[in-house]
């Protein structure tokens, strides 16, 4: 489940599972509909924290379908064993 915080100049998110994330998406300044942000997470046996970049195409504000490229590290188990994560989500914004 996630919930979002939206505001002119920025997107500021908490999401719970098994686990708690927060985050954030900033717009760049010469374009609304590119954002750059990341997120920092952690459960019972993991944690986690990357940085990405997604493209909204009907803008920053508005509803609709934004893509996106994530990097990062994530941790887990009892020696802490740590893996990059790569990641390309596509989703729509409500």
């Amino acid at each position: 489940m996630r919930y979002n915080f939206y505001n002119d100049f920025n997107n500021f998110y908490i999401g719970a599972g098994i686990g708690l994330t927060v985050g954030t998406d900033i717009p760049l300044a010469f374009n609304e509909r590119l954002t750059v942000g990341g997120t920092l997470g952690a459960g019972p046996f993991f944690g986690h924290y990357s940085v990405n970049v997604n493209y909204h195409f009907n803008s920053f504000r508005n509803d609709g379908w934004v893509i996106g490229l994530e990097a990062g590290e994530y941790a887990w188990g009892v020696t802490a064993t740590i893996a990059p994560v790569y990641m390309i989500s596509l989703g729509y914004k409500f």
